[in-house]
């Protein structure tokens, strides 16, 4: 089996941007892959999914949209009631 005696530039050059490329793929990879598989991962807090409680429709005026939230509607969204 014989190898060659010197590389020729073009092959460097080639070899290189392949090598190049490839680094920057895998850079790229990592994030994209992550954000992909985040909501398998990921833990969900308690509540995530549960229901937001609201306020009866009779306690609302014809009109008035700010009595459909209750209270506690809005605490949980991190919202003063008002």
């Amino acid at each position: 089996m014989s190898f060659p005696a010197a590389v020729s530039r073009r092959d460097f050059f080639m070899k290189l941007g392949i090598f190049l490329n490839g680094i920057v793929g895998v850079i790229l990879a990592v994030p994209i892959v992550r954000y992909l598989l985040s909501p398998v991962v990921r833990e969900r807090k308690l509540g995530y999914e549960s229901w937001i409680p609201l306020a009866a429709l009779d306690s609302s005026l014809p009109g008035d949209s700010s009595g459909y939230l209750s209270k506690s509607c809005c605490e949980h969204m991190g919202r003063g009631h008002g």
